[in-house]
């Protein structure tokens, strides 16, 4: 048994194996593949590329079971055949929507693919800049914090000297708490100091997954191309999620339009005194019929449209 848990708590968990400083480049890799966000945009280009594949595709063909006025009292209780008035019926039905109502429909489920892909840009941005803010901001606070114990080390050179001052009467009873006070704002300061440390490497670690994350290395180059910056506005992400939703509202738009128009639908069943038969929705035709009139009085036709 005790063997046992010494080889458990030998096995390095996900959090050990990533524990070790890294540069600002390398935290920006990483937050690229382990941030959760991006994650969860990843699964909804999925889910937006899955629900294309049916979009444009006909429904499911349905199959019709109908018994009707089947006696359940009196001498005929449980027959079939004894009346005429029981109905049984088994058929299958296909609805057929207007070909511009199916184009329509592919035509958003693109749009809807190419949205979930600008989201996700937007994302890998706002995570990109986070991570790099968390690391600089770790960086300049390990710096104040190793400046602040140098000042704390040299308070003890500032004691020894109002100690000997206040022997030879060069200074005053109440300098002696000068050093006291001193160290009392550096300690403050160092609190201070640890908590922006703490927030900043939680921050760092929420991104990168390393939950021991800290920084390596100075600060890249400042170097800044205005040229490259100006030229690549047009590649925004936010510029193109807003361009995508445009599309996705043209689209809908479209399927708005198509969606007026009528839909069709067939359907074979089989009756056992009648055998099978072949009918067309008469309901989508009733539909077509109605369209056909309103058109007809927008224009001023007071004739009626021809079922």
């Amino acid at each position: 048994m005790r063997i046992y848990l010494a080889a458990v708590l030998l096995i390095p968990t996900p959090a050990a194996l990533h524990a070790e400083p890294m540069t600002l480049d390398t935290a920006l890799d990483r937050a690229a593949s382990e941030a959760p966000e991006l994650q969860g945009r990843e699964a909804g280009i999925d889910a937006a590329q899955s629900a294309a594949i049916a979009a444009d595709r006909l429904p499911d063909p349905k199959l019709n079971i109908v018994l009707q006025d089947f006696p359940v009292t009196g001498p005929d209780a449980g027959r079939f055949n004894r009346d005429d008035f029981t109905m049984q019926v088994v058929g299958v039905s296909q609805e057929f929507p207007n070909p511009a109502k199916r184009r329509a429909r592919a035509t958003r489920a693109q749009a809807d693919i190419g949205i979930a892909r600008a989201d996700e840009a937007v994302t890998a941005q706002d995570i990109r800049l986070a991570t790099a803010l968390a690391w600089v901001d770790l960086y300049y606070a390990k710096k104040r914090l190793k400046e602040l114990d140098l000042l704390d080390s040299g308070l003890e050179d500032l004691q020894a000297t109002v100690t000997a001052r206040l022997a030879s009467g060069a200074a005053r009873p109440a300098q002696a708490l000068e050093p006291d006070q001193l160290r009392a704002a550096i300690n403050d300061r160092r609190s201070a100091l640890a908590a922006e440390i703490a927030r900043a490497r939680a921050q760092l670690a929420r991104f990168t997954g390393d939950a021991a994350a800290d920084t390596l290395g100075d600060l890249p180059p400042q170097m800044i191309d205005e040229q490259g910056l100006r030229s690549g506005i047009d590649a925004l992400p936010r510029l193109r999620a807003l361009d995508a939703r445009a599309l996705a509202a043209d689209a809908e738009t479209g399927l708005a339009r198509a969606d007026k128009r009528p839909d069709s639908a067939r359907a074979q069943f089989w009756r056992p005194r009648h055998g099978w038969r072949h009918r067309r929705s008469a309901l989508l035709l009733e539909k077509a019929a109605g369209s056909q009139d309103r058109r007809a009085r927008q224009r001023g036709d007071a004739r009626p449209a021809r079922p």
